[in-house]
């Protein structure tokens, strides 16, 4: 059964809180959700057509089950990085980073609606020496892995990371002496020939071809098809020779006559000395948070639209506050405080009562009062009003009185009867992923 907004998915290193559908495939469905501290991910299930025949169900199992070896095993700045795969009985969940964008394949497309043109040489070189990285890092893993299905469509630029990001590795594998290649896999227009046939073997100038494949459609607008290009169409006739004569040698049917590899190509861009030092696009992240819990943690003011990120008054990256609640033998839970004023609290239907803060799914055994307490933010500063109750209110261990008032930062430990809770203010946007390297 697909997961759904608000459903909880507990795994080995964290609870993940299911917040919305991002897309749905042939093969199963992604959703972002959030962890116990805030942090956005995505988390892709596992849901292939009920009209598969077996076969093809264990096979498609098989390539979901790798792209979660490849993506928790190796991380790299240039791929979307895989945090753990999560098995329920016959359910299989991978988790991975949320990475904040649009497609190149939605970029080109707004760039040719837009300007009437692709993109121009320097953005082409741009893009293709990160790709060339890209692929490069892939290769010089353990086992050597091979993409396999570059194309627009599973390239990422990431907003907040201002970088190209590979995603979908579901037809990556790794390469093994004398394996070959399996007929059919790759995108037609974008697949070397020999992804065609079932007797060649897979080397990084597979990749090669696939990258010579999306320049040549961000340059002229249309992927070259199955056979190398004698001409570039397109709309830019300015397009440098040098350019052309990199992207020709990289489509060359047989793979003896393209660069060897990723990073041989990446030099033959470089020497065109086309690429400047910024990055190819500029694209506006979001704050997917609720702007009421969103605010400066300089001066306190409050976004004004979903489009801001930062304060107007100071430039500080807007923050969000949350309250993170453990409950004593259930999973974690986050809400957010997106109110001056919130009850924290049981709810009793019966009498038509409902707190700001409901505790009650942490709380089954009904030890939390009605009306528990109360956060009151001030400005930047919160406090926490304890209400009477049969059972008591701690802060950092010290027992807090009835009708008293407590200051409270970040990382206090609450007590409120059973539960355990925790104030959290982090930034909006999440922090890109580090340096490259790979995992032990």
């Amino acid at each position: 059964m697909l997961l759904r907004p608000g459903d909880l998915l507990e795994g080995k290193l964290d609870t993940y809180q299911i917040a919305a559908t991002i897309s749905r495939g042939a093969y199963g469905c992604a959703f972002r959700a959030r962890t116990s501290d805030g942090t956005w991910r995505v988390v892709k299930q596992f849901e292939p057509s009920e009209y598969l025949s077996a076969a093809d169900h264990a096979y498609q199992r098989k390539c979901f089950e790798r792209e979660a070896a490849i993506l928790t095993r190796f991380t790299s700045p240039l791929m979307v990085r895989g945090h753990e795969l999560i098995q329920r009985d016959d359910e299989i969940y991978l988790v991975m980073e949320h990475v904040q964008g649009q497609t190149l394949r939605t970029i080109l497309d707004q760039q040719v609606l837009t300007h009437g043109r692709p993109f121009s040489a320097p953005t082409v070189v741009g893009i293709g020496l990160q790709l060339c990285d890209a692929l490069d890092a892939l290769h010089q893993l353990p086992g050597q892995v091979i993409y396999r299905d570059l194309k627009p469509s599973n390239v990422l630029w990431d907003a907040v990371g201002q970088r190209l990001c590979l995603v979908d590795f579901g037809t990556a594998r790794f390469n093994a002496a004398a394996q070959q290649a399996t007929q059919g896999l790759g995108t037609e227009g974008y697949a070397p020939p020999e992804l065609y046939s079932s007797h060649a073997v897979l080397s990084p100038a597979t990749d090669v071809y696939t990258i010579g494949a999306v320049l040549y459609e961000l340059a002229t607008g249309e992927p070259p098809g199955r056979a190398a290009p004698e001409h570039f169409r397109g709309y830019d006739e300015r397009l440098p020779e040098g350019l052309r004569a990199v992207i020709r040698t990289a489509l060359q049917p047989e793979p003896a006559l393209r660069f060897p590899t990723a990073a041989d190509m990446h030099r033959a861009l470089a020497a065109e000395g086309l690429a400047g030092y910024s990055p190819p696009f500029r694209l506006p992240a979001k704050n997917h948070h609720p702007l009421l819990a969103c605010y400066c943690p300089v001066c306190a003011a409050e976004p004004r639209s979903d489009d801001a990120l930062y304060c107007g008054r100071d430039g500080a990256l807007y923050h969000v506050a949350m309250l993170q609640v453990f409950p004593a033998h259930r999973p974690p839970m986050t809400l957010y405080l997106d109110r001056k004023e919130a009850v924290l609290g049981r709810s009793d239907p019966e009498r038509g009562f409902y707190p700001d803060l409901d505790l009650s799914g942490a709380d089954p055994a009904k030890h939390l009062s009605r009306r528990h307490a109360t956060i009151v933010r001030e400005g930047l500063d919160y406090r926490l009003v304890v209400h009477p109750s049969t059972n008591p209110t701690r802060i950092d261990g010290l027992l807090a009185p009835p009708a008293s008032s407590h200051p409270i930062a970040p990382g206090v430990r609450i007590e409120l009867a059973d539960l355990v809770a925790v104030p959290l203010l982090k930034p909006v946007l999440d922090e890109p992923l580090g340096p490259a390297g790979a995992e032990p």
